[in-house]
């Protein structure tokens, strides 16, 4: 013989439990990823930095948003208190268009998200047509 060995049938037998040894890190490390993924996204819907930030909103005839994750600190927010602070009318709504809520001149709506499945991400404003008004809004996250 030239030095080769062949295979026999007991090294046919160890390919086959190492392929399936193999198969089985494989399938524990993606469901350990799997996991560890759920767990940082339940983690993060329960976590509060208490930092504030703070927005000015100047609303007119038009719909507006302003995406809070957009720009810095890029975190949605926990909790909202948005404060009118006038001259008109304000209609504020917070992650959807629909549904707005009017707020007068000096009317102030408080928001807590903690514990939701989804923050404040986004908060849409508007005034009626050919008014304005200046909307105060403090998040926290």
């Amino acid at each position: 013989m030239n030095g080769l060995v062949k295979r026999g049938d007991d090294w046919d037998s160890v390919d086959s439990m190492m392929m399936s040894t193999f198969s089985i890190v494989i399938l524990g490390v993606v469901m350990a990823v799997a996991v560890t993924s759920a767990l940082g996204q339940l983690m993060q819907r329960y976590t509060y930095y208490g930092a504030t930030d703070y927005r000015d909103l100047e609303a007119d005839g038009t719909l507006k948003w302003t995406y809070l994750v957009d720009d810095p600190p890029h975190m949605p927010w926990v909790t909202a208190h948005l404060f009118n602070k006038g001259p008109g009318l304000a209609l504020v709504s917070i992650n959807s268009p629909d549904g707005f809520t009017p707020l007068n001149k000096g009317d102030s709506l408080e928001a807590n998200f903690s514990g939701a499945d989804r923050r404040i991400e986004v908060i849409y404003y508007r005034c009626n047509p050919g008014e304005h008004a200046s909307v105060r809004a403090e998040g926290k996250y």
